[in-house]
């Protein structure tokens, strides 16, 4: 048995006071509780498996994508214990009120190889953009980045995850 095996066997907690009057029983699912300690753990290791099944991800491989939250992180404790390497697209500033500092040291605990992007490198109006626009443009950069990759060194697996 791996710790892998411990992804998505997390506590359900039945909520006693979330409404005042309620017949409804509410449970919550705590997959902050997974392993990685990311609730996108068990995307990742499914996204993953899949890959090896299909004969996208080989052995000695190393998984590329981007991402903003949870699961570049999942990526990389999940493809840590597979041993793979990971190499992830991260945003250095997507917004005010967003700060991924601590999504980059997660993923850089694992051992992965991260690449922040500042969106003010590649776009001249970036002051202008609302918090969407820069979302969709920091998107836009990192997939052709991690296309990019997977086409010019058949190693890499891109999990594409949107």
């Amino acid at each position: 048995m791996n710790i892998l095996s411990k992804i998505g066997n997390t506590p359900l907690l039945k909520l006693n006071k979330v409404v005042e009057s309620s017949d409804a029983e509410i449970y919550v699912k705590c997959e902050f509780m997974n392993p990685g300690g990311s609730i996108k753990d068990r995307m990742a290791l499914r996204m993953i498996e899949e890959a090896e099944k299909s004969g996208e991800l080989k052995p000695g491989g190393t998984i590329v994508d981007q991402s903003t939250g949870n699961t570049g992180p999942a990526l990389a404790f999940v493809g840590a214990v597979k041993g793979y390497k990971v190499q992830l697209f991260l945003p250095a500033q997507l917004s005010s009120s967003y700060d991924p500092a601590d999504r980059i040291r997660i993923a850089k605990l694992f051992g992965c190889n991260v690449t922040t992007i500042d969106l003010q490198d590649h776009i001249s109006n970036f002051d202008e953009l609302s918090d969407m626009e820069r979302a969709a443009a920091f998107v836009a950069i990192r997939m052709t980045q991690c296309y990019q990759l997977g086409v010019s060194d058949p190693s890499f697996w891109w999990a594409n995850q949107l």
